[in-house]
């Protein structure tokens, strides 16, 4: 589904870089970085982005906002959403259950990237970007073999915007900042009365 939304993002990014107005405008402002939401695909975080566009076409810096914690773990880790801790994974099964999550996002999707490219490459090739380059290792050397221009979307920084009320903590990588945690609010009564009440019936 992640994938499938990164993919309508590439036609609004090709206006904004296709446009030379625009684009001369983003020049004349000499940042040093361009600050985006992105959505990581996998655990090994964003292969491509519009923010990752922007920043090729201005050849500056990328910083990521991450919505999503998908920061990226070792294999014998609990994965993200797996709702599993440390003790679980003593467990032959859910150890199994973790390391097959794993193996999905640092195999299966790259791959999954490779073999189904979505309209990020297209757009790029339009505007003459250089391709974001692969997070599957097979795609990386045939793209080398081939003599295709690529580069890579590492963002200088990635700003996670969550905590780890409902994740098991696991590390963060040194270009990794948590935000937060940021905790709840006390709740409040709900209103209307009848909203109160479904909420309470749910």
């Amino acid at each position: 589904m992640l994938y499938l939304m990164r993919g309508y993002v590439a036609s609004p990014c090709k206006h904004v870089l296709g446009n030379p107005q625009t684009l001369s405008t983003l020049k004349a402002f000499n940042a040093d970085a361009v600050m985006a939401v992105s959505v990581p695909i996998t655990a090994a975080g964003v292969s491509d982005s519009c923010g990752c566009m922007i920043a090729h076409a201005l050849n500056i810096s990328l910083i990521d906002l991450f919505w999503s914690p998908q920061s990226s773990v070792d294999w014998n880790v609990p994965q993200y959403a797996s709702g599993l801790s440390p003790t679980d994974l003593q467990r032959p099964l859910l150890f199994a259950e973790n390391l097959l999550m794993w193996a999905i996002q640092r195999v299966a999707v790259p791959l999954w990237e490779a073999v189904y490219p979505d309209n990020m490459a297209a757009v790029r090739r339009e505007l003459g970007l250089p391709q974001a380059e692969a997070q599957c290792l097979a795609k990386r050397l045939l793209d080398r073999m081939r003599g295709t221009p690529t580069r890579k979307c590492e963002s200088l920084k990635e700003i996670q915007m969550y905590n780890w009320l409902l994740e098991y903590p696991s590390t963060l990588n040194p270009n990794q900042v948590l935000v937060g945690p940021g905790t709840p609010r006390p709740a409040r009564p709900i209103h209307p009365p009848e909203v109160a009440s479904f909420v309470q019936h749910a």
